[in-house]
C-alpha cells in the first residue's frame, strides 16, 4: 500500500469521531476578488436566479451579468444547458459558485443550549437535530446562528437544518458546469446582513421586520441590528399578486399575523415596531396601507437594485422587471459576513486536505527553488573564487620565481658573510691560549667542534700553574664556563709533574 493510499485510509477511519469533536472548522485560503470571479446561483421552486460577480479594480466587487429564467417543468439538463450557455457568452476565468438556500427549503428552530462554549453547543446541535425533523443525521445539513448569552449560562442559537439533497443539486449543477463550489449560503442571513447596511434599519433600536417579496414565496424575518433572531417562509409572491391581487393581499397579511405571533411565542425579543418591505414589491403600494391597519406595523419600503453594485445600464434594464437579485446578488458581496455555510462537512474536509496538498506542493516547489537558487549561488561563487585565485596565481607566478632567486642570492651571501667572520677566530683563540701558557708547562691536546666547545690537555711541572692557567682562562673574554675536568700526579725519571685538562665554550 503506499504511503498516500495510508493517509487517506486512516483519514476515513477518523473522520466521524472527528467530526464528534466540535465544529467543524478548516483553515480554508481566502478567495482572490481580485482575479477569481463568482457564480452566485438561487434554485427556486418556480424560477432560476443567476448572478455573475466579477472583481472591480481597484477593490471590491462588481455585478457583471443577472439571468432569470422560469423553472417550472424544465428537467435538470435543460437548466444545465442554458446555464453552459450563459458561461459560454461572458467566459468568465477562475469562476466559483456560490448557492442560496431559502428559507422554505430549511428547517429552523430557536433553541436555548445550556452551553457557552462553540465546541460543545455544535456537539449538542449535532446530536439533536434529528429530533426537529423527520430526516436522519445522514440525509441532513445542519449550521446554526448564535443568538448570544441567556441567563449567563444558555446561549440562544437559531438552527438552521436543510435536507442534504437540496445542498447536493448545487454540487450536480456545478460538476456539469466544471466549476467549484465555494459556499451555501442560508437566503435569511443574506437579506438581514444586507437590511442592516441601510441606515433607516441601523438607526431602529428596537427588532424590526424584514419581508423579502419574491416570486413564489417571501421571506419574513425578525432581525435586531445585523442579528437574525427569527425566520418564517410565507407561501405568497408576486405572482400570486399579479393574479388575484385583493385576495391575495389580505392572504399575505393574514401570514403576516401569524409569523408575528409565531415570533411572539418563541419569546426570543422585544416586539417589532416597524416593517420593511424588500424585494418584487411593485404596485403593492396598497399592502403597506394595508399592514399598517390589520397589524399596527409601521411600514418603510426597500429598493434592493440601488444598493447592489453594478453598471447603470444593467440596472436601467432591470429596474423595471418585478423581480427581486438580492439573494443572488449580495452573497458575494457579503462574503467575509456570511457566518452559516451549508456546505457538507465531509466537502469541507475534502476542500480542506485539496487546500493543505496544494499548500504542501506550493511549498515542495518553492523549497526546491531556493535549493536550486543557493547551489548556483554557490557554485557561482565557487567559480569565481576560483577564477580569482587563478588570476592571482598567474599574477604572483613570476614575482615568486624572483623571490625564490633572491632567497637563495641572500642565502649564499649570509654564508659568505659568516665564513668571513668566522675566519680567523681559530688562530685568535689559540694565540689567547698560548699567552697564558707558563713556563713551566706545555700543552699536549687542543680541540674544539663547530659546536663552540673547546677542551685543552697539558702536563706542567707545577700544580700551582696550573690553576694559575684556569684562572686565566676564566678571566679571559674569549672563553666561557671554564672547567677542570681532572689534575694528576705522577713520577717520572725521578721528577714530578701533573697531568690535566680543562674544558669551555668559546665567545
Amino acid at each position: 500500500m503506499s504511503v498516500s493510499s495510508k493517509f487517506f485510509k486512516s483519514l476515513t477511519n477518523r473522520l466521524p469521531s472527528f467530526l464528534k469533536q466540535g465544529r467543524f472548522s478548516v483553515p480554508v485560503k481566502r478567495p482572490d476578488f481580485h482575479s477569481e470571479g463568482f457564480l452566485s446561483l438561487d434554485l427556486g421552486q418556480e424560477e432560476l436566479r443567476l448572478a455573475l460577480i466579477m472583481p472591480k479594480l481597484p477593490s471590491g466587487r462588481q455585478v457583471t451579468q443577472l439571468l432569470s429564467f422560469s423553472a417550472r417543468g424544465v428537467s435538470e439538463e435543460e437548466l444545465v444547458s442554458k446555464l453552459q450557455t450563459f458561461l459560454v457568452d461572458l467566459k468568465p476565468k477562475h469562476t466559483r459558485l456560490l448557492g442560496t438556500v431559502a428559507s422554505h427549503s430549511v428547517v429552523t428552530r430557536n433553541i436555548e443550549i445550556p452551553s457557552r462554549d462553540p465546541n460543545e453547543i455544535w456537539e449538542i446541535v449535532s446530536l439533536q437535530a434529528t429530533r426537529h425533523t423527520p430526516y436522519a443525521r445522514n440525509e441532513i445539513v445542519v449550521d446554526y446562528l448564535n443568538l448570544g448569552v441567556f441567563k449567563s449560562v444558555y446561549t440562544k442559537i437559531l438552527l438552521i437544518i436543510v435536507p442534504r439533497t437540496v445542498v447536493m443539486r448545487f454540487y450536480e449543477i456545478a460538476l456539469k458546469l466544471n466549476v467549484k463550489v465555494e459556499k451555501i449560503f442560508f437566503a435569511p442571513e443574506i437579506i438581514a446582513r444586507n437590511a442592516s447596511k441601510r441606515v433607516e434599519v441601523a438607526s431602529e433600536k428596537l427588532p424590526v421586520c424584514v419581508v423579502q417579496v419574491d416570486t413564489s414565496v417571501s421571506e419574513f424575518i425578525v432581525m435586531s441590528r445585523d442579528m437574525l433572531l427569527f425566520v418564517r417562509s410565507i407561501p405568497v409572491g408576486a405572482q400570486h399578486f399579479a393574479v388575484a391581487k385583493e385576495g391575495y393581499l389580505i392572504r399575505f397579511v393574514e401570514e403576516l399575523r401569524k409569523s408575528l405571533e409565531a415570533y411572539q411565542s418563541e419569546n426570543i425579543d422585544q416586539n417589532p415596531s416597524v416593517l420593511f418591505l424588500s424585494g418584487a414589491t411593485q404596485n403593492l403600494e396598497d399592502l403597506g396601507q394595508m399592514v399598517e391597519e390589520g397589524l399596527k406595523l409601521s411600514v418603510k419600503y426597500l429598493f434592493d437594485i440601488e444598493q447592489i453594485p453594478m453598471h447603470q445600464e444593467l440596472k436601467d434594464k432591470y429596474s423595471s422587471q418585478n423581480v427581486s437579485f438580492l439573494q443572488v446578488a449580495a452573497p458575494a458581496l457579503l462574503f467575509d459576513e456570511l457566518t452559516v455555510d451549508l456546505v457538507p462537512e465531509e466537502n469541507k474536509l475534502k476542500k480542506s486536505v485539496e487546500e493543505r496538498s496544494r499548500e504542501i506542493v506550493k511549498t515542495g516547489f518553492l523549497t526546491m527553488a531556493f535549493l536550486g537558487v543557493l547551489c548556483v549561488f554557490l557554485l557561482s561563487y565557487l567559480y569565481f573564487r576560483t577564477a580569482r585565485l587563478s588570476e592571482l596565481r598567474d599574477r604572483y607566478d613570476p614575482i615568486k620565481k624572483e623571490t625564490q632567486a633572491l632567497e637563495e642570492a641572500y642565502g649564499h651571501v649570509q654564508a659568505v658573510k659568516t665564513h668571513l667572520a668566522n675566519r680567523g677566530v681559530a688562530i685568535e683563540r689559540l694565540a689567547e691560549l698560548s699567552s697564558l701558557v707558563s713556563l713551566d708547562m706545555y700543552l699536549t691536546e687542543v680541540k674544539f667542534d663547530i659546536d663552540g666547545k673547546f677542551s685543552v690537555k697539558g702536563r706542567s711541572f707545577k700544580k700551582p700553574s696550573i690553576f694559575s692557567f684556569v684562572d686565566k682562562m676564566e678571566s679571559s673574554d674569549l672563553f666561557q664556563n671554564v672547567r677542570t675536568k681532572y689534575i694528576t700526579g705522577q713520577v717520572e725519571d725521578g721528577k714530578e709533574f701533573a697531568d690535566f685538562e680543562v674544558s669551555a665554550s668559546l665567545e
